[in-house]
């Protein structure tokens, strides 16, 4: 009974991990950029908004995983209560792999939201955007003058005079 108990609790481990560090980062990253603590990545770490960013989607995601994980974490113990050392070592062993498994894999989706939301330099898309229809207005309405004035100049060949 004291393996069990002590598997129990070693299993909580990882949920009770991703949901404070999920509160801590959903709230607020660490101040300085660095490799040493935090959500580490090559597109994470290209400024302090991806920074940001990245803290607080995975924050997020550790956050609700580590509340879904607790029960699963939790409810397979019981069944295996009273059964023999391997087996509650087994269990609790594929209860570490599937933590493990949401734990390493929160970095696909963020690494994902990054990717949507910075291009490869770090700057915010949307903010790409506003620059690039700024350029494309520019040169719409230069079009637009350009068109303008052949129209005018085919006007002035076929009426043989200006308008």
């Amino acid at each position: 009974m004291g393996f069990w108990i002590f598997m129990l609790l070693m299993n909580e481990i990882v949920p009770f991990t991703m949901i404070g560090f999920g509160k801590l980062f959903l709230n607020h990253a660490p101040d300085e950029i660095n490799m040493v603590f935090g959500y580490r990545t090559r597109m994470s770490t290209k400024n302090k908004d991806t920074w940001e960013f990245a803290h607080k989607y995975c924050g997020r995601l550790w956050f609700i995983w580590g509340w879904i994980l607790l029960p699963i974490s939790v409810i397979p113990m019981f069944f295996v209560m009273g059964q023999s050392e391997d087996m509650v070592g087994n269990v609790s062993a594929m209860i570490c792999i599937l933590q493990c498994v949401f734990l390493v894999g929160s970095i696909f989706p963020t690494e994902r939201a990054l990717r949507r939301n910075f291009d490869e330099n770090g700057l915010r898309r949307e903010e790409n955007e506003k620059i690039i229809d700024k350029d494309k207005r520019k040169q719409r309405s230069k079009g637009a003058c350009d068109r303008e004035d052949e129209k005018n100049h085919e006007a002035r060949n076929d009426w043989g005079r200006k308008i």
